[in-house]
C-alpha cells in the first residue's frame, strides 16, 4: 500500500517541473505522510466489501483534489525557489560600465557603452567586441534582436542600427524610453502648444503615431509601451487632492481608459499581465501595489516599501527596504492570485549587494551585483574583477 500511494503521488509530479532529487523526495514524503493521515481506518464489520469500496473512491477523491493542487502548487514554488542563476564577470568593466548592460535574449549576450563605444558581452564565446563607435560620448541605449539604439550626450538626436543590414540612420527628438519588436518610444516637447509629444515610430516603416499630454500632468516615471499599449503616469492636482494617473492607450483600437488614485507621486512603474505595479509615493513613505486593469481596482502589497521595481507575469522584483537591516534589499516574489506574495528566494546564495533589478521582454531576470568589502566613499575598486557581477535567471 506504501509504495503503491508513493508512486501515485509521485506520477502527480509535472515533468516539466525539475527539482533536485533531495527536494522532491522530501515534498513526496511530507505528501505521503499528511494524506496517510487523513485517511480514517475501515472498522472490520459484515459490510467490509462495501466499506472497502467506499474507502477507495475517498482515497480517489484524496488523491485529485485539493490535496493534489496544493502538492503541485509547492513543487511549482520549490523549482522557482530552486532555479540556477547564472553568474557574469566581465573583466576590466567598472560599475558604472556595467549599470548601462542590457541582456538580449535573441543573441545571448550583454550590450552596454563606455565613452563613445558600444560593446557587446557574448555569454556563449565570453568575447568582448566593439558594436558601435559615437563621435561623442554615448548617454542612452537600448537593444532588441532588431535594432540598437542609443543617443550621445548633448544631442537631440536618436541613432538606429538594423542589425541585419548594419545601416544606421538618424532622426531629432529629446529622448526614448523604450523598444519593442520594430517600435521606438520617443519624446519630445511642444512649447508652444504646452504638450509632451510622445511618438511610436515603426523603425522598419517609419510610420508614426503620436500621443500627447500637457506639461501640466507632470511625468512621475518613464512610459512604458508593451504588447501594442501605451502606458503614460502623470501626477498632479485634482479638485485640490494630490493625484496619480495612468493614462493607457491601446495603439491598435485607438481607445484610451484612465485610472485615477490619490497618491503623491511614483518612483517606479511595471506594466505586465494585465496590471500596472508601481511604487507609490504616500508622503514621507513608499507603497507598493498594482492596478488590476480588468476592473481598475488598487490592491496593496504587504506593505512592502520599495525605491525601484520590475515586473513580469506574476513574478515581482523590488529593492525594498528591510526594516531589520535598516537599507534597502533586493528581494523577489510571486504575485498570487489573491494578491498575497510568495518569497522567491532568486539568487540567495549570491555573495554581492544586489542592485537594479530588471526583466527583459522575455523574462529573463537581471540583477547587478557589488562585491561590498570593496566599496569606498569613492566608490568600487575597479581593478578588482570579483567586484562586480550581472546575475541572471531565466
Amino acid at each position: 500500500m506504501e509504495m503503491n500511494l508513493r508512486n501515485r503521488l509521485k506520477a502527480t509530479i509535472p515533468d516539466q517541473i525539475a527539482l533536485t532529487p533531495q527536494k522532491k523526495e522530501e515534498i513526496l514524503e511530507a505528501a505521503h505522510v499528511r494524506l496517510e493521515q487523513q485517511q480514517t481506518p475501515v472498522k472490520k464489520h459484515m459490510w467490509k466489501p462495501f466499506a472497502v469500496g467506499i474507502s477507495a473512491l475517498a482515497l480517489t477523491a484524496l488523491l485529485s483534489y485539493p490535496v493534489i493542487d496544493e502538492i503541485k502548487e509547492q513543487l511549482t514554488i520549490s523549482q522557482i525557489t530552486e532555479q540556477s542563476y547564472e553568474e557574469i564577470s566581465i573583466p576590466g568593466r567598472s560599475a558604472d560600465t556595467l549599470s548601462t548592460a542590457v541582456f538580449d535574449d535573441a543573441t545571448n549576450s550583454f550590450y552596454y557603452y563606455e565613452g563613445n563605444t558600444i560593446y557587446s558581452y557574448a555569454l556563449d564565446t565570453h568575447i568582448e567586441k566593439v558594436e558601435e563607435r559615437s563621435e561623442f560620448p554615448i548617454s542612452k541605449m537600448l537593444v532588441n534582436e532588431n535594432w540598437l539604439v542609443w543617443m550621445a550626450d548633448d544631442r537631440n538626436s536618436v541613432f538606429v542600427k538594423n542589425r541585419e543590414t548594419l545601416e544606421v540612420k538618424g532622426f531629432s527628438t529629446e529622448t526614448f524610453m523604450d523598444l519593442e519588436d520594430d517600435t521606438l518610444l520617443t519624446e519630445m516637447s511642444d512649447t508652444r502648444t504646452g504638450h509632451t509629444i510622445y511618438s511610436l515610430t515603426n523603425l522598419h516603416t517609419n510610420e508614426v503615431k503620436q500621443f500627447t499630454q500637457a506639461f501640466d500632468n507632470s511625468a512621475v516615471s518613464q512610459p512604458i509601451y508593451q504588447d501594442n499599449q501605451l502606458l503614460l503616469p502623470s501626477a498632479f492636482k485634482k479638485d485640490g487632492v494630490e493625484t496619480v494617473r495612468f493614462t493607457l492607450y491601446d495603439v491598435g483600437t485607438e481607445k484610451e481608459k484612465q485610472y485615477d488614485f490619490p497618491f503623491k507621486g511614483i518612483h517606479d512603474v511595471a506594466l505586465t499581465d494585465h496590471k500596472i505595479y508601481a511604487s507609490f509615493r504616500t508622503g514621507e513613505s513608499l507603497e507598493v501595489g498594482y492596478v488590476d486593469l480588468e476592473d481598475g481596482s488598487y490592491h496593496k502589497l504587504d506593505g512592502k516599501k520599495a525605491l525601484t521595481l520590475t515586473a513580469y507575469q506574476n513574478n515581482l522584483a523590488l529593492y525594498e527596504w528591510i526594516p531589520k537591516e535598516e537599507k534597502y534589499r533586493f528581494r523577489s516574489y510571486q504575485v498570487k492570485e489573491d494578491g498575497s506574495l510568495t518569497p522567491l528566494y532568486a539568487f540567495k546564495d549570491a555573495p554581492l549587494a544586489l542592485l537594479i533589478p530588471r526583466y527583459t521582454k522575455e523574462g529573463t531576470l537581471q540583477v547587478f551585483g557589488i562585491n561590498e568589502k570593496y566599496l569606498t566613499e569613492d566608490g568600487i575598486h575597479e581593478a578588482k574583477d570579483d567586484a562586480i557581477k550581472i546575475f541572471l535567471q531565466r
